[in-house]
């Protein structure tokens, strides 16, 4: 979020301003930005940059140009003398039609480095000396609007190029420019959390600033009302009223009316003599200091309202709009047709599809819904009617439409972090004065004609019903025009119960939630209030935890005393089936296995590798639109396939047997229905006509209708299905050669079947193993005759959990695995299922008494290192490697600070015979080191191998043969 701290000083908040600073100063100069930085932070928004907007360009000042004469060496180029302070004119040669005599200017002085990484210098052109630069509006970085600010040099005492009258700029030459101009400001980027919407706007900014300043007792601050002159003639009592009576507003652009396919919380205000304007400099200035570009003074208003109190709102031009067939204006809220075409403001030509929503007169669609407007009906400077839209889509719908078209606008990220709806028309009213502020004298004020609801249809699609839907009484939701009363109960104890200290005296406690808007009904009990908890703060705060947290946010979490537990705490999991996968996760690692973590994504040619029929083999997967990875487009619908380019990545870097598992969830693109969630999966990515194939009848634990097992609620509605798996890989060896036995032992398919076997018994499920079906997905991917389908008897009916086998050689080559590898995929979903099932006939739960072991990832080679050793035949294996140990975690990585640890130290041959003499055995043994910062150089290992034959030399009377 990005704040303007001179729109919270003009508009909010009046900042207290340093005592050592005149009001002829820059604002960065004049306030403690440096304290304000630190409120924010302390109180939960990091401060992420700081931004003193006209800091860099102190070197560009305000000039007035004496004389202008024509360049006697060049026709385009003009001499011209330069007032830049009282007494001091420069000679400046330039290139601008528009320069003239009389004319102020914006001068960048010998020194001044410009944004585009000019640097200024004297210098001649065209053998005349040259001590500047006149500058336009584009070499100072600003934004530049022809039809205001002209193709030459910056005009600076043209207002709608942000300019003055030139009687004020006379006072002003030689005065930086962005000072001059009122354009220095402090631009702070604020990291706001989720749960905290009401911090998307300058208003919730400036709440939270009033707060930090006056714990820390500051004086000269002081909240402002909304100014006078932006009040309008329609209150938010007038909206409401005429919102719920009118049936249609006649406005001179004819009859208006409304309509509601969506069942969409919304209303429209009607406004005729609306005279539409060049944005004045002070609000252009401010919406582009923060990144908006300015058009004119109605769409400037609406989007000033976004910023100042995160209120979207949208304007249609009503003469633009068509007529029904009874010659009435309207516009629609309802899902788009598949396939409509759409221009935004952006003048990008969009195709919909059929769960956009959008606005729409009795044609075309003028607007999505809670995302951006259409370029149709778009206000302009002949405009005089205007409709002006003010609707609550839910956050799903704007997410879903903003995330599928590619576009984030202020209004959408609003509406999906949540408005304060209980002020919808607050922010009405407040925008119609706003407009009628900014009408020019010589038009009148505009003239507020109505407001109405946009009422439901008898009938609303299923879709619409799941979002909006319709309650017991058949009334269709609607806006809230009053907050019901909301109150906490809070005591002087709150704060001392949950963090082991008051911090402060109650009443400094109560101070503190009334600067942050909340209201504090005391009674004759002076230790306990009621604490009325305003409408920005519905969404998050729900009880006195939440009161308790406000208070330390300001006090400072530092104030907090440290305090150990007094009691032993004991974890419960509140979802039965995140208890399971644990269990399931503990008994693979009990097992032996490694866990790993991935992302939730695949590649595109992920099912080819595989071995699959079809990219739909497993179920069709889910196509991003803007994938965060470029080669993985697609959210996974198998573990395997990430799975095994572990396996590879490990094998790179030096690691020749493992085994590793991963639970997780994968994703099909059918809902909770089993219908298919988006119809035209895949445009983004190219895949659309992959996608489009049919998903195979016998999907067995892939099927869709093993899916959605945990994700029954009614918000799985056109969401696509989730199902948790778990995948296991198992690489290279079991066990590698030692000096105990000859060679290396290979994993065995019963030795898989055998850990599925008892993951399952996790369940209460008695695991059996049958002949893969030909029709399996997954029968491509695996060895034929090595393989089988994992499955168990539930209450008389077999049910397919998952499979179990050794990967077909053509898989392991197209993954670059050159080693022997098995695994297995078991349905974790269907297991819960099934678990539950029987948990109700016999009212039994299995228990779980497997421990947890971690192991750190892989991320560089591993380093092997062999010695062999001539030892007394007495000396016991234990003791050689016990010094090698010492040697390498005492001698070198300790003292030496390598950065590596010990993996492993293991004997692998023992030999007497010819060449060792009697009494002595040869003793071989690797060393494995695996690096943690960075890779082990020549000098590294060294050190490593003079640590280890120092020591054993010395501790085991060894000698190290050759």
């Amino acid at each position: 979020m990005l704040v303007s701290l001179k729109l919270i000083d003009s508009l909010f908040l009046q900042l207290p301003t340093k005592a050592s600073a005149g009001i002829a100063a820059p604002c960065w100069e004049r306030w403690d930005v440096k304290l304000f930085s630190e409120i924010f932070t302390r109180q939960g928004f990091e401060v992420e940059s700081t931004q003193l907007r006209g800091n860099d360009l102190k070197q560009v000042v305000v000039g007035r140009i004496q004389n202008a004469e024509k360049h006697p060496k060049a026709d385009k180029l003009q001499v011209c003398l330069v007032q830049t302070a009282a007494g001091e004119v420069r000679q400046i040669v330039c290139g601008a039609a528009n320069a003239r005599a009389g004319l102020y200017v914006a001068v960048a002085l010998p020194g001044a480095v410009l944004p585009n990484g000019l640097e200024i210098k004297s210098s001649k052109i065209r053998d005349v000396e040259s001590h500047g630069m006149l500058c336009s509006r584009e070499e100072l970085g600003l934004p530049v609007d022809e039809s205001r600010d002209g193709n030459g040099i910056w005009e600076l005492h043209s207002e709608p190029a942000c300019g003055l009258p030139e009687t004020e700029l006379a006072s002003r030459i030689g005065v930086p420019v962005m000072f001059a101009l009122g354009l220095d400001d402090v631009l702070l980027e604020l990291n706001v959390t989720p749960n905290r919407p009401d911090m998307l706007c300058h208003e919730g900014a400036a709440r939270e600033l009033c707060a930090g300043l006056a714990w820390a007792g500051l004086k000269g601050f002081d909240w402002k009302p909304w100014q006078k002159e932006w009040v309008g003639s329609a209150t938010a009592a007038d909206l409401a009223r005429d919102a719920a009576e009118k049936n249609h507003i006649e406005t001179r652009g004819g009859t208006f009316v409304a309509h509601n396919d969506l069942g969409v919380p919304a209303f429209f205000v009607g406004l005729d003599g609306v005279q539409v304007s060049t944005t004045p400099a002070w609000l252009r200035n401010t919406l582009e200091a923060l990144g908006q570009k300015s058009i004119n003074s109605v769409v400037d208003a609406c989007n000033l309202v976004l910023l100042c109190f995160a209120q979207p709102n949208h304007a249609f031009d009503l003469k633009k709009l068509s007529a029904q067939g009874d010659g009435k204006k309207s516009l629609r809220l309802r899902f788009a047709q598949a396939g409509e075409a759409f221009i935004g403001l952006d003048s990008k030509e969009r195709t919909l599809a059929s769960t956009d929503c959008v606005v729409a007169d009795s044609g075309t669609s003028q607007a999505l819904l809670g995302v951006i407007g259409g370029d149709h009906s778009k206000v302009e400077m002949s405009s005089g009617s205007l409709v002006l839209e003010f609707a609550n889509p839910h956050p799903v719908l704007v997410r879903r439409t903003s995330r599928r078209h590619g576009r984030k606008t202020d209004s959408s990220f609003a509406f999906e972090k949540g408005i304060d709806v209980w002020r919808r028309f607050e922010s009405a009213e407040k925008l119609i004065g706003l407009l009628n502020a900014l009408q020019q004298k010589t038009a009148g004020n505009l003239k507020y004609v109505g407001s109405v609801y946009a009422r439901g249809n008898a009938v609303r699609s299923e879709d619409a019903q799941s979002f909006f839907p319709i309650d017991a009484a058949g009334q269709e939701p609607a806006l809230s025009k009053s907050l019901g009363e909301f109150t906490l109960p809070f005591t002087s104890e709150d704060v001392r119960t949950r963090v082991g200290d008051a911090l402060v005296p109650f009443e400094k406690q109560l101070s503190i939630l009334e600067s942050l808007g909340f209201a504090v009904s005391k009674s004759s009990n002076a230790t306990a209030v009621n604490v009325v908890v305003p409408s920005w703060r519905r969404l998050d705060v729900m009880g006195g935890a939440d009161l308790v947290e406000e208070i330390v946010r300001v006090v400072g979490i530092d104030h907090v005393p440290a305090h150990p537990l007094s009691a032993a705490g004991k974890l419960v999991a509140d979802d039965v089936h995140l208890s399971l996968f644990e269990a399931s996760a503990q008994r693979l690692v009990s097992l032996g296995y490694h866990e790993t973590a991935g992302f939730h994504f695949m590649r595109a040619d992920d099912w080819s590798k595989l071995n699959l029929k079809s990219i739909n083999a497993c179920g069709e997967p889910v196509a991003l639109l803007n994938p965060i990875i470029k080669d993985e487009p697609l959210m996974q619908s198998t573990l395997l396939s990430g799975l095994l380019r572990k396996v590879a990545h490990n094998i790179n870097y030096g690691t020749k047997r493992g085994q590793l598992f991963e639970v997780s969830r994968t994703f099909q693109n059918t809902d909770l229905h089993a219908r298919r969630v988006f119809n035209t999966n895949g445009e983004g990515v190219g895949l659309t006509a992959a996608l489009a194939e049919k998903v195979p009848h016998e999907l067995y634990e892939y099927s869709p209708k093993c899916s959605f097992l945990l994700s029954r609620e009614q918000s799985a509605t056109e969401r696509p299905g989730e199902t948790p798996r778990v995948c296991a890989v198992v690489f290279g060896a079991q066990e590698e050669k030692e000096w105990l036995n000859s060679g290396e032992r290979s994993w065995a398919f019963h030795t898989l079947a055998a850990h599925v076997a008892e993951l399952l018994s996790i369940f209460g499920l008695h695991a059996e193993f049958r002949a893969l079906p030909a029709d399996h997905p997954m029968n491509g991917a695996v060895h034929p005759g090595r393989s089988a389908s994992v499955v168990a008897k539930v209450q008389g009916h077999i049910v397919h959990l998952g499979w179990v086998g050794q990967f077909h050689p053509a898989t392991l080559r197209n993954f670059e695995i050159d080693s022997e590898c098995l695994g297995f995929e078991l349905n974790l979903g269907l297991a819960v299922e099934k678990l539950l099932a029987c948990q109700r006939e016999a009212g039994s739960a299995p228990k779980n008494k497997s421990s947890l072991q971690t192991a750190q990832a892989v991320r560089l080679p591993s380093v092997e290192r062999d010695f062999a050793f001539l030892v007394l035949e007495t000396l016991t294996a234990a003791a050689l490697v016990n010094s090698v140990h010492a040697a390498i975690e005492n001698d070198v990585l300790a003292q030496k600070k390598i950065p590596a640890r010990l993996v492993s130290v293991k004997i692998f041959d023992v030999y007497r015979g010819q060449g060792v003499s009697a009494g002595h055995k040869s003793v071989a043994l690797r060393v494995t080191l695996l690096p943690t910062e960075r890779t082990l150089v020549e000098a590294d290992i060294t050190a490593v191998t003079e640590a280890v034959v120092g020591r054993v030399t010395r501790e085991c009377a060894a000698q190290l043969r050759g």
